[in-house]
């Protein structure tokens, strides 16, 4: 009977200590949408609660783990450590989406990878959890080391399992906030690139404003404005930021028939898009390009394209590019419409006073431009 008792006042003690620092995890990841705080709180807890000695961990980035958070010592590789999904335990839990540990000599385990910058040869035992998504993707994984063999129980393995649900909230909460704010800025971007560009009256000033303009706004490595040579049926380069930026030539031939299914399809799918580019670009990759056809009415007046090496452009930056694109055409017919009347031979007229004046001053007068 006495041990009976001594072994359930274990067992509620260790319930206790686990709802205790369940507890702390939760208030540790809802005290803050920065994400590296939350993630180095997390490391703190679970190293202490598990009497571990370093705790790792990795967010999934393609086809790679690339280490996010450490333990004190190690967090100098924060950002510079990463494994591919193939390898290591760390890569084994993430493809099965199943904790797993190695009780002792971990670096004999098969599954394992040795990381001469995580000293793992001093390391007896290892145990990694899966961070999964509310849709079953794995978007991390926590990984704990032990310098002496250790048996990680069922009570270790949920606790842990707990924890990393937490931390996959954070991490989603964290993204979303950053999509928020990074969609906020990017309309503030946009409107004060609107704002600019309606006060443009020629089209040399208009092509370095857009092109300017667009790249900062979606961060690309390089923004181009070609017109449509409706004789030639070609797209020629009529401005580019940088200025310096030799970016490949579009295909000769077929510009209007590309730039006549972007207008239908209202650009409004990526893979229009990819398509178009595809087209004009043969030699380029897709995912790096971003095309708006410049229309007016019916009247197509040329593309709007950006470049960025390395990365994959997405809807949202496919319709902002859009809104720019609209915009830019507004502008382009507006600025043509000023050059034909400032260029224009015009006769002299004769001005409230009496004096000559020449219809183009008339016209900059009547219009305050």
């Amino acid at each position: 009977m006495g041990l009976q008792l001594v072994e359930e006042d274990d067992a509620l003690s260790r319930a206790r200590l686990e709802n205790k620092t369940l507890y702390a995890v939760i208030k540790t990841v809802s005290s803050s949408l920065d994400l590296d705080r939350v993630l180095h709180g997390i490391v703190d807890i679970t190293t202490d609660a598990t009497a571990c000695h370093a705790c790792f961990i990795y967010f999934a980035e393609g086809e790679r783990l690339v280490l996010r958070a450490a333990s004190p010592r190690y967090a100098r590789f924060v950002g510079e450590l990463s494994l591919g999904v193939d390898e290591g335990l760390a890569g084994w839990v993430a493809r099965n989406k199943t904790p797993e540990f190695i009780r002792e000599n971990a670096m004999t385990d098969p599954r394992m990878k040795f990381i001469p910058e995580l000293e793992e040869e001093d390391f007896q035992s290892m145990v990694a959890v899966p961070i999964l998504a509310k849709g079953g993707d794995v978007i991390g994984v926590v990984v704990l080391h032990t310098e002496a063999p250790h048996e990680f129980d069922s009570d270790v393995l949920n606790f842990l399992v707990h924890t990393a649900s937490l931390v996959a909230g954070a991490i989603e909460n964290a993204q979303l906030y950053e999509e928020t704010r990074t969609r906020v800025q990017a309309l503030t971007t946009l409107t004060q690139l609107s704002q600019a560009l309606a006060g443009v009256s020629l089209q040399e000033d208009l092509y370095d404003a857009v092109t300017r303009g667009a790249r900062e706004l979606l961060g690309a490595d390089a923004c181009q404005i070609y017109r449509l040579d409706t004789d030639t049926d070609e797209l020629a380069l009529a401005g580019s930021d940088p200025e310096d930026t030799q970016g490949p030539s579009p295909r000769p031939g077929g510009a209007a028939l590309v730039l006549d299914i972007l207008r239908r399809a209202g650009g409004h799918t990526r893979s229009v898009q990819r398509g178009a580019a595809r087209s004009l670009w043969p030699d380029v990759d897709d995912d790096a390009l971003l095309v708006a056809p410049l229309v007016a009415g019916d009247e197509q007046l040329g593309l709007l394209c950006c470049l960025a090496a390395g990365r994959e452009f997405s809807e949202e930056d496919a319709e902002l590019l859009r809104a720019v694109a609209n915009q830019t055409a507004v502008g382009l017919k507006k600025a043509e419409l000023i050059e034909g009347v400032v260029y224009m031979p015009s006769p002299v007229r004769i001005d409230l006073h009496g004096q000559p004046q020449s219809a183009v001053n008339w016209w900059l007068v009547a219009y305050r431009i």
